[in-house]
């Protein structure tokens, strides 16, 4: 419960006393700071303004959105994916493996005894399943996608 208690207090800023706002956009990025603090042992804290590495984070949540929408049109042209390519798109997939990568790096996933570390159970059991630190970071981005999106819509539905 105590995970989730900061990413809900963060939500909760953005809510106005009054007037009309769209939720669907702050469950997106209430449910990326949840899933990140989750999968990753770090929250990019999406909601949050007032953080250090403020600029990466955010850089990352864009990235990962332009990503999302660039492999929804390439799963809508099916067999013909390839032509779906722009740089835009290209470069926010390749910024979001290198986000992924850095915190594979960092816990130099690979080089030590996984059940030794620090709590970051969900990223070291992917990794003990996982031949490479490519395949790990795709495990991660794959669960990352579902958990962030499939929230996030359950939410706003919901709400």
């Amino acid at each position: 419960m105590k995970q989730f208690s900061e990413h809900v207090d963060n939500l909760l800023e953005h809510l106005p006393e009054d007037g009309v706002i769209d939720l669907q956009p702050l469950f997106f990025n209430f449910t990326l700071d949840i899933t990140t603090a989750l999968l990753l042992g770090q929250s990019v804290h999406s909601l949050k303004s007032d953080i250090s590495d403020k600029a990466e984070n955010t850089a990352f949540a864009e990235n990962f959105n332009i990503a999302q929408k660039g492999l929804a049109r390439r799963f809508r042209l099916a067999p013909w994916h390839f032509f779906y390519s722009p740089p835009e798109f290209r470069r926010a997939c390749s910024q979001v493996h290198q986000f992924v990568e850095s915190y594979i790096e960092d816990l130099n996933l690979h080089d030590k005894n996984l059940d030794e570390q620090e709590s970051h159970g969900f990223i070291n059991q992917v990794a003990k399943e996982s031949a490479t630190n490519e395949d790990l970071r795709n495990q991660l981005l794959n669960v990352l996608l579902a958990g962030r999106d499939t929230s996030a819509c359950c939410l706003s539905w919901t709400m």
